[in-house]
């Protein structure tokens, strides 16, 4: 239809343009292999709403939230003032008399953020409170804005792994999204700079620490579990390396180029943090992706 094409002539324009985030709030139920594609193919980091129909993403798809398994997908669901899932006892009847609600999903919809009587301004400078999930996502997209501004290189697939592993746990909403929670701005980033300099008999693999103490790398010389990057059960030739503040080291993978996956990550207060888990293109660059 004429906003799907809308859509996907945006998000190409996004791609060829260089621009780094999109905030989509708006979906339907069709699964157009155009618009999977285009997100797919775009760089940046694409961050959705999962719907306002008070219904279940992982039976009844709503796109494109229920792309959220690509690397750069970021699905959003509404919350109430409680830090529930928003149902039709807090967002009532559409114009239409259709009960309204945040749509779900524990494989499809990534997290929760605020939904319920967020305030906006409208065309005559007015400012009133709107409901929906349409208002909950621009919060993660501004959060995720914000993570750009400081650190403009940081990958769309490293953004949402921090947004997606520093969220606030909630009971209520445990069964409701992959994460079981709520959108937490007040996170602490941990990531690392990788860049593929050579695929050429395996990879060659530049890794910097930006920040402001030394971190013990570890890695897996081989590959991670594909879409399981928290997954390092029954691997293999594990290695460490310590990397100063600021400092880079150079990781020779062998015979990784066919898109092996490989993770990094460091330990920071007894705590080992994934931060890059990608696998290698064949035009030399990392495929990021958080499962």
């Amino acid at each position: 239809n004429i906003e799907t094409s809308a859509a996907i002539g945006a998000i190409n324009y996004c791609a060829a343009n260089n621009i780094p985030l999109i905030n989509y709030s708006a979906g339907d139920t069709d699964n157009v292999t155009a618009l999977f594609n285009a997100i797919k193919n775009y760089n940046g980091l694409f961050v959705c709403s999962s719907g306002n129909k008070q219904r279940n993403n992982d039976e009844i798809p709503y796109y494109p939230c229920n792309y959220s398994n690509l690397s750069n997908v970021i699905s959003v669901g509404g919350s109430t003032k409680a830090n529930t899932c928003a149902t039709v006892n807090e967002w009532g009847y559409d114009k239409y008399g259709n009960p309204g609600g945040s749509n779900y999903g524990k494989t499809t919809v990534d997290l929760f953020a605020p939904g319920t009587e967020v305030g906006t301004t409208g065309l005559t400078n007015s400012f009133y409170l709107v409901n929906g999930t349409s208002v909950a996502t621009p919060l993660v997209s501004g959060l995720a804005a914000l993570i750009l501004s400081l650190w403009p290189n940081m990958t769309a697939g490293v953004i949402k792994a921090n947004i997606l592993e520093n969220v606030t746990p909630i009971p209520a909403l445990s069964n409701y999204c992959k994460t079981g929670g709520l959108l937490n701005a007040s996170l602490n980033m941990h990531y690392l700079y990788t860049e593929v300099l050579s695929t050429s008999n395996g990879a060659r693999i530049k890794v910097t620490n930006p920040t402001s103490s030394t971190k013990e790398i570890i890695y897996n010389k081989k590959k991670t579990k594909m879409n399981k990057a928290k997954d390092w059960t029954d691997l293999n030739e594990i290695s460490y390396f310590s990397l100063g503040s600021g400092s880079s080291a150079i990781v020779d993978i062998q015979n990784n180029a066919s898109c092996d996956t490989i993770a990094f990550s460091y330990i920071s207060d007894n705590y080992r943090y994934i931060t890059y888990s990608n696998e290698i293109n064949s035009n030399l660059s990392l495929k990021s992706y958080y499962n």
